[in-house]
């Protein structure tokens, strides 16, 4: 930015005069503040008032001057004038403004050339705009665009704005300010009275230099400043022309925000002097005094844009700007409130007798240093300096970083809003252009990205190095850790949130930032019935908690995860039972076995479980992997190592003798077993019920004192500001799982009473729906059943009949295999079946398949961003595909206990397809199947958006069903 020409002392002091005089001041009051210069300064007074322009009201303007017919006026000041203007018919009308040139001394002469080659320079929506310079008849002109509407400052009496409605009008007057700054142009004088509000609601700055209000102002100028007392800065007061720059006019902005705001100056008096002496050396009145109302952040903001000193302040208008988008987007600001130096410095201003002394006892101690110690002191101030360049270098790279950072999420929704559309149609040259661009866009934003994190480190690195006392670099960092957590945050890594999270909390002392990446909320829950239990859970990677821990999502207790038992790992949950157990209960152990990598074995038979170790020197960690096994073996004699109370024993069987292979959750289903039971962080020893209902699940709900919010009504408790699964319990209802969303602040819940519905349907619940659903899909048993009952429905692939008509399943199928290979048709005839049971045995409900969006909606539970049921990361055996076994086949329902929903439905990625209600795609005949299979390996097919259509007879082995119930009016 060039230097502004020197202007003679006389000239300036006329300049200012002339204004003052305009606002009503006394002349020889004036003059008697200048005692030296009062003799010439009335002389020239006296000429101006002989040619009749001391005063805009002593004299008229011409009808048209130039090129311009004068309409009507519209301000006018001791300089100038503004008029309303056109250039002839059908031209727009223009706000002219205009000073005879005999009027001009040369400084003035100089401010008007420089106004109009500034406005010239310009071309920013939120600047007012010119048409034309010129000079004609005597006068000197600026032809401006005509802005309707009134000025911040009438609209400030008139009725106050909202608080958000004045931060975006100071967010669009920041950006325009630092468009103008960046093409060398300061204001010098922003302030209500020149920001015109159009009437769509945008600020618009005017008044560049020249014209003075157009209405009279309160106060007048007096001494070397030129302004407007109320809104300038410290520098500007005491005449500093030197250092007059873009912090100058962030200082005027952040005052008038300060005034719309709060409806109050930051900084009033009876007298120009009074007002200077606070802006030197008071602190403004804090906005939240004001107006408690009013978020801390944006106090903040405010705050460091009134600072005194211009490196405390916004270095530059788009800083300004970018806080106070922060602030409209409720993210972290970098402003931050006022710490111990700052309030020493104020203090230091308030008692100056005080400080000058204390500043004396210094210089008197370096006064008896050693020149040594003079020499080290000098270094270490180069080494401070040094180090506050870096800082700033490294400041400079990161706003560049976070302007990557908030666009890169928008070029990544777009570009995965484009793939599907560019799948789903025809070669367009076009489109994939586009998709090609965005693709590419991506990758170099992610790369600059890196870049720019990296750079940052390393300067913060050096400026540490040679000023190791330097805390503003911890804060940059912390600042930097918490951009980066936000990138995670968009792409759903909880991995990287986590480790930035982490960083953040480390480096930011003041728990500013850390408290925005474990944001925390108040939350009215209620239930009918009341006084039930309700847990809290979050969602985190297992590998965060154990080495060598699988890439998916687990839930934890809100406040930490349970102390003994493994976060995320294999155990048996109770879905249903009769008393000792209660639903949602926790089985640890069966048999004395632990639930995950055991396969058991009665041997002989009749005799105690034995854990089976290798087979033929083969570990075995599940039943399915044992089988493989099996399967794959030749000979007629295996070499099994058996376990039983921690010894191994090696046996030998035949082939055709080897006893049947058991799974945990198989022998607690036979009941009568001993378990190890967890309840609300209690272990208990207890024999499992017969007509127990069990499910093996990775992703325990270890409810103890860690995750208990209290019973119900629950009034403003304090959760997690993310995602919360919340469980609640209450004795003689069905337990429920609803998932909180983030920002969600009012929970009901019904709960239905156990036995209102048969096994194995639960409620299963979305933010704004309930769905009564199977837990797992159709049974081979169950679909036997139906066919046992209506003879003359055609048997599916491979179903025979015996003698008696029974149906007979292929040896590839068991009773608790998922049905397959059945037809949207066929199934249609198995609801007609179930429901006219359903009302002979008197019962209020209605089977169904769930129709395709609803149970797309279940699934996501308000979380789009989610690509499986266990989080962001596929691995074969997550869920029944055909590499989880050496062999490619069916297998029983539940034996994946990782392919769970976070609300607990069992099976939704693998096993069979499943059909739903509703249309794929109707002009074909299509209807929708969801989710992968035991024939699939490609991943995208098991994610929880993957569906594809088959037509209502098509009849395919891998696709099944699960049901809903629809409840009766």
């Amino acid at each position: 930015m060039s230097p502004e020409e020197p202007l003679d002392d006389q000239e300036e002091l006329l300049f200012k005069l002339l204004c003052a005089i305009d606002e009503g001041a006394d002349a020889e009051q004036l003059l008697a503040q200048h005692p030296e210069h009062a003799e010439c300064l009335r002389r020239r007074l006296g000429h101006l008032k002989a040619v009749r322009l001391e005063k805009a009201s002593s004299w008229s303007p011409p009808e048209t001057i130039g090129p311009y017919r004068l309409i009507e006026p519209l301000g006018s000041g001791g300089m100038g004038d503004v008029w309303r203007a056109v250039a002839g018919e059908g031209k727009p009308q223009v706000a002219l403004k205009f000073v005879r040139s005999s009027a001009l001394v040369p400084n003035q002469m100089r401010r008007f050339a420089r106004e109009a080659a500034a406005l010239q320079r310009l071309n920013h929506p939120g600047i007012v705009g010119i048409q034309d310079v010129g000079e004609a008849d005597g006068f000197r002109y600026i032809a401006m665009d005509l802005l309707e509407g009134k000025s911040l400052e009438q609209t400030l009496k008139d009725e106050p704005p909202s608080l958000d409605l004045v931060v975006a009008w100071g967010l669009e007057l920041a950006l325009a300010l630092s468009a103008a700054h960046a093409k060398g142009v300061v204001h010098r004088d922003v302030k209500p009275s020149n920001i015109q509000v159009t009437p769509d609601g945008h600020p618009v700055l005017l008044d560049f230099g020249l014209t003075r209000e157009l209405g009279p102002s309160s106060l007048s100028v007096t001494g070397k400043f030129v302004g407007s007392p109320h809104y300038s800065p410290p520098e500007q007061i005491q005449g500093m022309h030197d250092v007059i720059g873009p912090a100058a006019d962030v200082y005027a902005l952040g005052a008038t925000l300060y005034q719309a705001l709060s409806g109050h100056l930051p900084f009033d008096g009876k007298s120009t002097e009074q007002i200077f002496h606070r802006i030197l050396t008071e602190d403004p009145v804090p906005l939240r005094k004001h107006v408690p109302s009013i978020p801390r952040d944006l106090e903040n903001v405010i705050q460091c844009a009134l600072e005194k000193r211009t490196e405390d302040r916004y270095r530059t208008a788009d800083r300004f700007a970018a806080d106070l988008g922060a602030v409209i987007a409720s993210r972290p600001v970098l402003a931050k409130a006022h710490g111990p130096m700052r309030r020493l410095r104020a203090w230091s201003r308030r008692h100056p007798g005080w400080s000058t002394a204390a500043v004396v006892a210094v210089l008197a101690s370096l006064a008896t240093a050693s020149s040594v110690g003079f020499t080290n002191y000098q270094e270490r101030l180069g080494r401070e300096r040094s180090a506050v360049l870096k800082l700033e270098e490294a400041r400079e790279v990161f706003e560049d970083f976070v302007q990557a950072a908030v666009a890169l999420p928008k070029q990544v929704s777009r570009f995965a809003s484009t793939l599907p559309m560019l799948d789903a149609r025809p070669y367009s040259a076009q489109a994939t252009a586009e998709a090609n661009r965005l693709q590419l866009e991506i990758e170099q934003s992610e790369a600059l990205s890196e870049q720019a994190y990296t750079q940052i480190l390393e300067l913060l690195r050096q400026a540490e190095e040679l000023d190791p006392s330097l805390q503003a670099a911890g804060w940059l960092r912390a600042q930097l850790h918490y951009q980066r957590w936000e990138l995670a945050r968009a792409s759903n890594n909880r991995l990287m949130m986590d480790f930035f999270a982490e960083r953040v909390r480390e480096y930011d002392s003041e728990g500013e930032l850390a408290q925005a990446v474990q944001p925390m909320r108040q939350v009215l829950i209620r239930t009918n019935p009341p006084d039930a239990r309700v847990d809290a859970f979050v969602f985190r990677r297992q590998d965060r908690f154990i080495k060598d821990g699988e890439p998916r999502l687990i839930p934890v207790a809100y406040s930490g995860p349970a102390q003994v038992v493994t976060p995320g790992a294999e155990v048996l949950k109770v879905f249903s039972s009769p008393p000792p157990l209660m639903a949602e209960d926790i089985l640890l152990e069966v048999a004395g076995f632990p639930i995950a990598g055991t396969v058991l074995l009665r041997w002989p038979e009749g005799a105690a479980l034995r854990q089976l170790i290798t087979i033929n020197g083969h570990t075995v960690n599940n039943v399915g992997m044992a089988e493989d096994l099996l399967m794959g073996i030749n000979e007629a004699e295996l070499l099994l190592v058996l376990r039983r109370d921690s010894v191994d024993e090696t046996v030998r069987v035949q082939v055709a003798d080897m006893p049947t292979l058991l799974s945990p959750l198989q022998v607690a289903e036979l009941g009568n077993c001993t378990a190890l039971l967890w309840r609300n962080e209690e272990q208990t020893k207890v024999i499992v019920p017969e007509q127990a209902i069990l499910r093996p699940t990775s992703a325990p709900l270890l409810h103890d004192d860690r995750s208990n919010l209290g019973q119900t009504p629950l009034h403003a408790v304090t959760v997690p500001g993310e995602r919360v699964l919340l469980l609640v319990r209450a004795e003689g209802y069905v337990p429920a799982r609803r998932l909180l969303v983030e920002n969600e602040e009012e929970v009901f819940l019904e709960l239905d009473p156990v036995g209102s519905f048969p096994a194995p349907f639960r409620r299963f619940y979305t933010e704004s729906d309930s769905v009564l659903a199977m837990d797992r899909e159709v049974s081979c048993a169950e679909y036997a059943e139906f066919l046992n009952a209506v003879p003359d429905q055609a048997l599916p692939m491979d179903w025979t009949r015996n003698s008696s008509g029974q149906a007979i399943m292929p040896p590839s199928l068991g009773g608790t295999f998922p049905m397959q290979a059945v037809s949207w048709n066929e199934v249609q005839n198995y609801l007609q079946w179930r429901n006219q049971q359903a009302v002979a045995d008197g019962n209020n409900y209605q089977f169904e398949l769930p129709e395709y969006g609803r149970w797309q909606a279940l699934l996501h539970c308000g979380d789009r961003q989610q690509l499986y049921a266990w989080g962001m990361h596929y691995r074969n055996h997550f869920a029944k595909t055909c590499f989880s076994r050496a062999t490619p086949r069916p297998e029983p329902a539940l034996r994946f206990s990782i392919d769970e929903t976070m609300l607990g439905l069992h099976d939704t990625a693998g096993g069979v397809s499943e059909l739903c209600d509703g249309w794929f795609w109707q002009e074909r005949q299509q209807r929708p199947v969801y989710g992968g299979s035991w024939v699939y390996g490609e991943r995208d097919r098991f994610a929880m958006r993957s569906v594809w259509g088959s037509e209502s007879s098509g009849i395919h082995e891998h696709v099944g069903f699960r049901l809903i119930l629809r409840e009766g009016d």
